[in-house]
């Protein structure tokens, strides 16, 4: 496709060409750089992670002490966080553990039916039926993300017994510094 750039100003001057030229190095410096500070910033997340979740707990649990504080105001605790993961592989087999174990309140139902444009009248008509009758619609079932990992945190604390790979449990712990 061609276009036409007639329609645009010509520089008036070498100053322009020098202007723009200029600007455009600018553009290519800041790209460099905004490069540079992100990978700055990757190797920073990548050391604060490192201390804050291997080598300051690791060291708290070696030393037996879960807090530790400074006359200065200085407070390290290590706070350990559960989060869990119901893959595709393991659904069914969690959701019969949940039912089975009395925690089927968890489980989310979404039933989803989709009409088209102009179909405003068969859409109310199967909200009738679907109170009446059953009717083919998509159907997803789910466990929330934070609903399961409460339920997880709770359930350990509570010392109930819970299949950890079948839920993926993973268990982080993390300092926390504040002063």
């Amino acid at each position: 496709m061609n276009y036409d750039y007639s329609q645009y100003a010509k520089p008036k001057s070498e100053d322009d060409l020098a202007k723009l030229s200029n600007l455009a190095n600018q553009q290519l410096d800041l790209e460099r750089k905004l490069a540079e500070a992100q990978s700055t910033a990757e190797k920073v997340e990548k050391d604060l992670k490192d201390l804050a979740e291997n080598q300051i707990p690791e060291l708290m649990d070696s030393l037996g002490i879960e807090e530790f504080r400074k006359k200065s105001g200085l407070k390290v605790s290590v706070k350990e966080t559960i989060r869990g993961n119901i893959t595709k592989a393991n659904q069914a087999d969690a959701f019969k553990w949940l039912r089975e174990h009395g925690h089927e309140a968890l489980i989310k139902r979404e039933m989803k039916v989709v009409f088209g444009m102009g179909e405003d009248a068969d859409a109310e008509r199967a909200a009738e039926l679907m109170r009446d009758a059953e009717l083919q619609a998509a159907q997803k079932a789910s466990v929330h993300a934070s609903t399961l990992n409460k339920f997880l945190r709770e359930a350990l604390e509570g010392g109930e017994d819970i299949p950890l790979e079948l839920f993926g449990v993973f268990r982080q712990r993390s300092s926390k510094i504040s002063v």
